[in-house]
């Protein structure tokens, strides 16, 4: 009974702390805080960048570990590190 009311005022509150949520968000992972909160304590960033499925049972992946990338071939017969190399800028043009 008390609610009835407000109910727009309570879905306005609503959409504004979503609102803010998605706004720390997004500014958390652009300026790289959350790597380096991970980094401070000990724990490795690890991230799938790309994968390709070659055939039925094998992938090919590119796994960044820090500032170095891994080329992974998983499935089939055995999973088989490929080679690692520094990490690239950015992607090639």
């Amino acid at each position: 009974m008390l609610l009835s009311g407000n109910i727009p005022g309570v879905m306005a509150a609503l959409a504004v702390v979503i609102g803010m949520i998605f706004i720390v968000s997004k500014a958390a992972r652009s300026t790289g805080l959350l790597k380096r909160v991970a980094r401070q304590r000990g724990e490795p960033v690890i991230v799938v960048c790309e994968s390709i499925a070659l055939d039925r049972s094998r992938n090919l992946h590119l796994v960044r570990c820090g500032d170095r990338e891994v080329m992974l071939l998983t499935g089939g017969s055995g999973d088989l590190v490929v080679g690692w190399h520094p990490a690239s800028a950015g992607p090639a043009q």
